[in-house]
């Protein structure tokens, strides 16, 4: 059986002692086991040990195919660029589909996927000028909810030792900083300290946003200081 076009396929890494193998991955929650195409693992000599007792797999109509019999020793199973596990695999004669992640794996990570890139809302560039126009996937609202994935190359951020909030004075100037975009809004309340004259925060406050304020056809500035002012009136109670 020939994998379907419209297959969800995620880029995967397989590493074992001194050995890699960069392939494509099946993601297919219907499947009980993570599963690997039994000649692929002999190919690429990755260690396999015999079960115990054959675990027998039957399909959609019921009939029964081939058993398992044989699983992969532990290897290291780098997904989204640098996300690492350590997985064993079933083997199976799956020679279109050589490497399946399924329920099992599913249950552990919860991914959020995109099952259909070909059903995103389109863009509407009609207020993007035309020197932009090459970069359409930017102003793509579906994207701009979603995390980007790991990178190897992703740097760390630096926290700052506690303690971070200073604790309020009325006497002194304050300064509120509010923001927002179609998924949250957040705001910090800042004040200038007397001991460097600088603004440290001493309160902040962010929130995602209802489905039904996503839909508020507001300004989003106004809308973000109309509602994280409430800082203030925390404060001052």
């Amino acid at each position: 059986m020939t994998r379907p076009s419209n297959a969800t396929l995620l880029p995967v890494r397989l590493q074992w002692a001194d050995r890699s193998f960069n392939g494509q991955a099946l993601v297919d929650s219907g499947a009980e086991g993570n599963l690997m195409d039994f000649s692929l693992a002999r190919k690429l000599h990755i260690p396999i040990t015999a079960l115990e007792h054959t675990i027998t797999i039957h399909a959609l109509n019921g009939q029964e195919l081939p058993g398992i019999t044989h699983v992969t020793g532990l290897i290291t199973l780098i997904t989204s660029g640098n996300h690492s596990e350590r997985i064993s695999l079933y083997l199976t004669q799956s020679p279109h589909a050589p490497i399946v992640l399924g329920h099992p794996w599913f249950a552990k990570h919860r991914p959020r996927i995109e099952w259909g890139q070909n059903s995103e809302e389109p863009v509407n560039l009609s207020n993007v000028p035309p020197e932009y126009l090459d970069l359409k996937e930017v102003f793509s609202k579906s994207r701009a909810a979603s995390l980007p994935p790991h990178r190897p190359y992703d740097c760390a951020i630096d926290l700052l030792p506690a303690p971070i909030l200073i604790a309020p004075d009325p006497s002194r100037q304050f300064v509120v900083e509010v923001d927002m975009s179609e998924m949250g809004v957040g705001a910090v309340l800042s004040l200038r300290s007397p001991t460097d004259d600088k603004m440290h925060p001493c309160a902040f406050l962010s929130r995602r946003l209802s489905p039904a304020e996503r839909n508020y056809d507001i300004d989003t500035d106004l809308a973000s200081v109309a509602g994280e002012i409430n800082i203030s009136k925390k404060i001052q109670k």
